[in-house]
């Protein structure tokens, strides 16, 4: 189970929703609309769904937000499984892959990191982020609830916070089984 998602049914049949309408990767270098978009979007959802402004303020209220950062565990792989048996849930298709590998339209392409402390007693050890590779090949990683994107021209082993590093520990394809291969 994953804890910590208020909202959780309404939210995930939502997003079920988006992605049977055929929903793939489309901010592309869009900012997050300040009144909303940043209040809903953390990493998660910007590198694992890339909903539009809109799509993000006519379906979710700033409460259903809440949720996205309910992964959190002190086992390492409970993290990996809480994010991906999420994204089951509402429809995509999550698998291993090797970096830079030839994707098809209904596919993305994330990176998924740990923080350098997981196993220290501070607040911030075992917090977890995500990265979007673009369709230009840029790799974007949201800054938490925060409104910075930041834009890669590499995939980044490490990404630097103020509270601490994020050490990369896979990357994934994501794929959308109800938009179209090509």
């Amino acid at each position: 189970m994953i804890m910590g998602i208020d909202n959780r049914k309404k939210v995930i049949e939502t997003l079920s929703g988006i992605i049977k309408s055929g929903h793939t990767p489309c901010r592309k270098l869009m900012q997050y609309d300040r009144e909303f978009g940043i209040k809903f979007a953390n990493c998660f959802m910007h590198a694992c769904y890339n909903l539009t402004n809109d799509q993000l303020s006519q379906n979710f209220s700033i409460q259903d937000a809440k949720g996205f950062s309910g992964f959190w565990s002190n086992d390492k792989s409970q993290i990996l499984n809480n994010f991906i048996s999420f994204m089951q849930e509402t429809g995509l298709k999550i698998t291993e892959c090797h970096p830079s590998q030839i994707l098809k339209q209904n596919q993305w392409e994330i990176a998924y990191y740990l923080t350098t402390d997981f196993d220290s007693v501070d607040l911030l050890s075992g917090d977890y982020h995500f990265a979007l590779k673009e369709e230009d090949n840029l790799w974007t990683a949201k800054r938490g609830f925060h409104g910075v994107v930041d834009y890669f021209d590499y995939l980044p082993k490490r990404i630097h916070r103020l509270h601490g590093d994020y050490i990369l520990q896979n990357t994934f394809i994501v794929t959308n089984p109800y938009a179209p291969e090509n």
